[in-house]
């Protein structure tokens, strides 16, 4: 910590990071991101403790989790261990927003959920009614609460709480809107939360059943704390990198597991890696042992450039990129409206922003798949590693056009023969055994496969070439 007169003769000259006008050390601010994510773990640990000693030993212990997982000073995959089941409190709309969250980031948060302890989970709170405590916004409109609870079960949960039963009339919360309104009359919303719990009900066996996936998209606590310390483009969402590399693989309708790094990747083909920017030797030593041993891994830019400490690694080529025979030695920011085009080796043009690595093919096993098109055109902007019995694909930007993800997907699937069902946008199909689960998250009327799905439809039925 020797920097800038920084120097530190004892752990108690340490302080609170506070608001300063150069930027605070980065190294100090990771290492205080992760001192708040500890307390908070050691605090649910404690309260669990004292809850086991004296409730009956069938009852399991829970926590409400808000659903953000990628804003707050919190590791979840620590404070899970600490539960028996996670629970969720499940809002895709809230207080002023105009729309409902996009349903695919609904979905990579309801994997996740599931992902903490890699098992279903409990929602404590699905929403129902209109919500907020001050701005009002966006009024679910009737079905919709029904096709939001049908994603959430189909997507791991098998306990589901609905918030709240009747509507206050005191306090923060007069304008949460539950079941039952301010009249206490039976209403649209009470019919069509008996609908969904009559269709759970007749369908239970096959909500509970675990889901079993072959594709993993891995989150890395200390990564994201390292991207919301420095962000290096005012274009970055750390929680949208995530799902860029989710989406396309939500459109074919496969299972997604979203686990911590840490967690084993034995089960799975293909693992995601959004802009790890924090790399520690024994996570690329794990990751390249996965792809030897022949599975696919899907990385994105700014890999590689962080250790542990938050340091940048010295006197050594770029760990990750060294891994996969590429170099990158021109970086740009490319901010809020500055975009560049890329092109494949077929012509196939794509837009991309947020910043860019310039890829330099260092080895014979690498080779380089999309090239910019501008005053770097000798640069690769996507390559591909063949290393063992795998590869790993690695995406040295931020691509907006779905049609890339969407055949990126493709392709990674085919590879390993896994079903897939590419659906229209805002269409969710879901399998289980004999029966098919479709739902129309789009407010317009869409025809897929022979069924016209109405606004925010669930549709449920059996397949006849079931083989079992």
């Amino acid at each position: 910590t020797v920097f800038w007169s920084q120097t530190y003769n004892d752990f108690s000259e340490i302080e609170i990071p506070r608001p300063t006008i150069p930027a605070k050390n980065p190294g100090l601010l990771l290492y205080f991101y992760r001192f708040r994510a500890a307390t908070i773990t050691k605090f649910t640990q404690q309260q669990a403790q004292i809850l086991r000693e004296i409730v009956p030993q069938h009852q399991e212990i829970t926590h409400n989790y808000p659903g953000d997982y990628y804003n707050k000073a919190q590791n979840f995959t620590d404070i899970s261990e600490q539960l028996d089941v996670v629970a969720l409190n499940n809002y895709p709309v809230w207080g002023g927003l105009e729309k409902p969250v996009e349903y695919g980031k609904i979905a990579m948060k309801l994997d996740q959920t599931r992902g903490f302890l890699g098992k279903n989970f409990w929602i404590t709170e699905q929403l129902i009614g209109a919500q907020a405590h001050t701005i009002m916004g966006y009024l679910p409109r009737p079905g919709q609460a029904r096709l939001w609870s049908w994603q959430a079960m189909l997507h791991g949960c098998d306990n589901l709480i609905y918030f709240r039963w009747r509507t206050a009339t005191k306090g923060a919360e007069q304008f949460c809107y539950g079941v039952l309104d301010h009249d206490n009359q039976d209403g649209p919303r009470l019919h069509e939360m008996e609908q969904i719990f009559s269709e759970a009900k007749q369908y239970s066996a096959l909500i509970k059943q675990p889901i079993r996936a072959q594709v993993a998209l891995l989150y890395n606590p200390d990564n994201i704390y390292a991207w919301k310390i420095q962000p290096q483009s005012t274009a970055l969402d750390i929680h949208h990198e995530h799902f860029r590399l989710y989406q396309g693989f939500v459109r074919h309708n496969v299972a997604i597991d979203v686990r911590d790094i840490r967690q084993s990747l034995d089960n799975y083909k293909i693992v995601l890696l959004p802009a790890p920017l924090l790399l520690t030797p024994e996570q690329i030593e794990r990751l390249i042992a996965f792809v030897k041993a022949g599975g696919t891994i899907i990385s994105t830019f700014r890999a590689g450039i962080k250790d542990y400490d938050n340091s940048v690694y010295f006197n050594q080529p770029n760990p990750w990129l060294n891994e996969l025979g590429l170099k990158a030695y021109y970086i740009e920011s490319l901010g809020q409206q500055t975009y560049v085009t890329i092109k494949d080796n077929n012509g196939n043009s794509y837009r991309a922003g947020v910043w860019r690595d310039m890829l330099e093919s260092m080895t014979a096993n690498s080779s380089l798949l999309c090239h910019y098109t501008d005053e770097f055109s000798n640069y690769g902007a996507v390559s591909v590693t063949q290393l063992g019995n795998g590869q790993v694909i690695h995406i040295a930007t931020a691509i907006d056009d779905q049609d890339f993800w969407l055949q990126l997907a493709a392709n990674a699937l085919a590879r390993y023969a896994i079903d897939a069902n590419l659906t229209p946008h805002g269409v969710e199909l879901i399998r289980r055994e004999n029966t098919e689960f479709i739902l129309n998250h789009n407010a317009d009327y869409v025809d897929y496969n022979g069924v016209q799905l109405a606004p925010f439809a669930v549709v449920i039925r059996e397949i006849n070439n079931y083989k079992g």
